[in-house]
């Protein structure tokens, strides 16, 4: 009997302990880009396999050791890492490095997983507004090896542009590239039309590998066109830009000392240069 009373007693105090180590941890995980609530974020006890995720509300709460460490972690965010507390407010920051590797595929973007093969070069919108430009395919012009870029007229407004990459790859066909917007397939037009400004940036996809997924309309490669869009919280801002440029008529005295024909021919003799030489190398007709 004494040795059950012993043994009751013993276990009687070690599941206090245990009850007192745990400790009931509660809080609410936010996004520090727009402080909005993180929905599904993870949240694990450093050390054990125990975890939870936040709800539509962006809270959790979990029973974890007394003293114990705490990560957060959501895709396209840095984790971190904190000590348990009984009410907790983590924010978590947007991992510029994941987002920097968002690329264009077919119809729209993606993270991009792994290393790509295509060859895709993206031109940001710094680019394209410091560019003396009144167009934004225009622009392209200089800033995507292998791209060609014909305009016919320095207007705003003008829709004649003709644009081929890596050159002409047929005699007769076309080598107009394929022209997409926002992820719809679009024309030049359409692109000649648009304010610079509203332009995020333009990604030019040149090789088959790049271009595969948008079939044999991409034949002549892509010229993939993202818009600027509305951010939280943000505030209004007016952009007001300006060029302006002065023709100044060439000066008079400079064709008043320029030699005519016959002058530049008796010039030569005076040289040393005989009839004979002057008639065989030259045609003055």
């Amino acid at each position: 009997m004494k040795k059950r009373l012993t043994m009751f007693l013993a276990c009687l105090f070690l599941s206090l302990g245990m009850a007192m180590a745990q400790t009931h941890v509660t809080g609410v995980v936010i996004s520090a880009e727009d402080n909005q609530p993180v929905i599904g974020a993870f949240v694990k006890v450093l050390g054990t396999s125990d975890g939870t995720q936040t709800d539509l509300d962006g809270k959790f709460e979990l029973n974890v050791p007394a003293g114990a460490m705490l990560e957060f972690s959501y895709v396209g965010m840095n984790p971190k890492k904190v000590k348990a507390a009984a009410n907790m407010h983590v924010v978590l920051e947007s991992d510029n490095k994941t987002m920097q590797e968002v690329v264009v595929v077919g119809y729209g973007s993606a993270k991009k997983i792994g290393s790509i093969t295509g060859s895709i070069t993206t031109v940001n919108a710094d680019k394209l507004k410091n560019a003396p430009s009144s167009s934004a395919l225009d622009a392209l012009q200089g800033q995507v090896a292998g791209l060609n870029v014909l305009s016919s007229s320095g207007e705003a407004g003008d829709n004649a542009v003709s644009m081929n990459i890596h050159g002409k790859g047929s005699i007769g066909a076309s080598s107009t590239p394929l022209y997409v917007i926002d992820g719809i397939p679009s024309s030049s037009r359409a692109i000649m039309a648009m304010n610079p400004n509203d332009i995020k940036n333009i990604s030019v996809l040149k090789d088959a590998s790049a271009t595969s997924i948008y079939g044999s309309r991409a034949a002549n490669g892509v010229i993939y066109v993202t818009t600027k869009n509305g951010s939280f919280n943000s505030k209004a801002r007016i952009t007001f830009r300006s060029q302006f440029g002065i023709s100044t008529p060439a000066d008079k005295r400079l064709y008043h000392n320029m030699m005519n024909a016959s002058e530049l021919r008796e010039f030569w003799g005076k040289l040393g240069y005989t009839k004979e030489d002057i008639d065989k190398a030259y045609t003055w007709k």
